[in-house]
């Protein structure tokens, strides 16, 4: 882009549904975490109190970025949705703020970094679920959605940094299905290997980004680097998992190395190609009984009824229960009643 376009472009962006309410959000992904069976609690440590809404992809964003995810993606200009109930997991505070603070990596199963990398032409090897068609060539543009099913679960595991090594998670055997006592609690250290990996709602391509950031060579925040020495000196650069994250660098990089062009910022806002609404925006209209009110010194235009408008004579309609005030006398209007 020109610097004239760059200029106008803010720098950082809040990408959500029109008058998107938190209790909106909340409602969302609640209903999801009950359909799939995963409750109310914290997706980790299976804990009632204390449950927080964490953004994986971060709900204020560079806007460079969310430019070059929906180009990649395949979403029109402005439609990729923050507030979707597929990037918020549910967690206690306490970790809310350890993945806020950049110190936790939560880690993708292998099928699942798998697809993806298929999905964008990335696959360097063949393996067992591959089906015999070619693969996408590398500048392929899709939506990572078209993938998953709208009602699904993911499993994902746990890596800290060192500064989590006095840090113990206790967490539940059920989500509250059976009697609380000493055989229901787990308590795990730090590196967490006894914990395994836990379920929730937010889909591959978030948490790719997630890690993306935290790993991303250009990033300066002293949290990052810390984060990635850590992990890279205790499992060593060969390990399974380290070489998981690397395929998620590689889907990272190969989002945001593409160039949105012209005609994508010029495309309308709307969305209807996403596979599922909560992904997008929505365009939302006023109710056809709010008053639709011009500049000063133009007549009003009231929409009592759809596709019904008043005459622009008409004023718009008082409110229940409220009066005017009374208009004070004029001197001459006193001087004709004394008359």
């Amino acid at each position: 882009l020109g610097p004239a376009v760059r200029q106008q472009r803010p720098i950082l962006s809040s990408r959500t549904r029109p008058n998107d309410s938190t209790a909106a959000m909340e409602r969302r992904v609640t209903r999801l975490s009950i359909t799939t069976g995963l409750g109310t609690r914290c997706a980790i440590t299976r804990h009632k109190l204390g449950v927080q809404y964490a953004h994986i992809l971060a709900k204020i964003s560079p806007a460079e970025t969310l430019d070059t995810l929906e180009f990649s993606w395949a979403l029109p200009y402005r439609t990729l949705n923050t507030n979707s109930r597929y990037n918020i997991i549910k967690l206690d505070a306490t970790l809310h703020t350890i993945l806020d603070r950049k110190k936790l990596i939560l880690l993708p199963q292998e099928e699942d970094v798998r697809r993806l990398l298929r999905l964008y032409g990335l696959k360097e090897d063949a393996d067992d679920d591959d089906d015999g068609t070619p693969p996408p060539p590398p500048s392929h543009r899709v939506n990572p959605s078209t993938i998953y099913d709208e009602v699904a679960t993911y499993e994902y595991t746990i890596l800290g940094s060192l500064e989590m090594g006095d840090h113990v998670i206790t967490r539940l055997d059920s989500n509250g299905s059976t009697p609380l006592g000493p055989t229901t609690v787990q308590t795990h250290i730090y590196p967490y290997e006894t914990l395994g990996s836990f379920s929730t709602t937010v889909r591959p391509h978030f948490m790719v980004c997630h890690i993306g950031r935290l790993l991303d060579p250009d990033g300066k925040d002293p949290h990052m680097r810390n984060l990635k020495q850590d992990v890279f000196g205790l499992y060593g650069v060969n390990s399974h998992l380290i070489l998981r994250i690397i395929d998620c660098a590689r889907l990272w990089a190969h989002w945001r190395k593409s160039s949105p062009t012209q005609q994508f910022f010029a495309s309308p806002a709307h969305g209807e190609s996403a596979t599922h609404k909560s992904d997008v925006t929505s365009q939302r209209r006023a109710p056809s009984t709010v008053a639709k009110r011009t500049r000063s010194g133009i007549p009003f235009t009231i929409q009592h009824d759809p596709g019904v408008e008043s005459s622009p004579e008409e004023a718009p309609p008082r409110k229940k229960g409220c009066q005017t005030r009374p208009r004070e006398p004029s001197p001459s209007d006193r001087a004709s009643r004394r008359g």
